[in-house]
């Protein structure tokens, strides 16, 4: 059930209307002004099903223990992802966690949307945008606007402030703290494992 005021998000499928414009008859058009024939290319609105890509949240809480980098959470978020199945479909970031995460832990996140098979992830527009402008050359005046016209159409995220709970097609919750030091091969990210078990397999294997 939607909580009271949340923001929907893209669903499995939508209707949408659309403008069908048709150009007149070669033998009629050239007895039309050109206000007729604006009038005629402009038929009808006709109402199209389409399908619109699932968007599963998935919900960052805390902050990465001392030690514990972008590439452990990454192999962590992409188990997860695979496991839950999100081909197909698009994965949105949120929650406060977000605000602990840096530009490439995020990077490092969204290049592995191929691994875990969304069509893609990405993140809220925050003070990390802003950041980022900054850094890319962007004047003041313009970053000004920019996040004026953000948080006007209620688009900017801040993390100091209560945050609108969204729908999504489905939900996936990670507390950053939980992210443990792992190990992967290339290929085979989804079995990642964890380091404090590594040595335990090491002998499983010997035996």
């Amino acid at each position: 059930m939607r909580p009271p005021g949340a923001i929907l998000a893209p669903d499995e499928s939508i209707i949408v209307t659309v403008f069908k414009f048709v150009e007149p008859p070669e033998n009629n058009e050239k007895q039309m002004d050109q206000k007729s024939r604006v009038k005629f290319k402009i038929m009808s609105l006709k109402p199209m099903s389409m399908v619109l890509p699932g968007v599963v949240g998935f919900k960052l809480l805390g902050k990465l223990r001392d030690g514990v980098t972008a590439t452990d959470l990454v192999l962590t978020v992409t188990q997860m992802l695979r496991k839950h199945g999100v081909v197909g479909k698009f994965v949105e970031f949120y929650a406060e966690g977000m605000g602990k995460l840096s530009l490439a832990d995020r990077a490092t996140i969204a290049n592995m949307s191929p691994d875990y098979g969304a069509t893609m992830g990405f993140f809220p527009v925050d003070h990390l945008t802003l950041q980022y402008l900054q850094l890319t050359g962007r004047s003041d005046e313009t970053i000004a606007m920019i996040e004026s016209y953000l948080r006007t159409n209620k688009m900017f995220v801040d993390y100091n402030e209560p945050q609108i709970e969204k729908v999504y097609s489905s939900y996936l919750e990670l507390k950053l703290e939980d992210v443990e030091l792992c190990i992967s091969g290339a290929k085979e990210v989804n079995n990642s494992r964890g380091a404090e078990h590594s040595r335990d397999d090491e002998d499983d294997s010997v035996a």
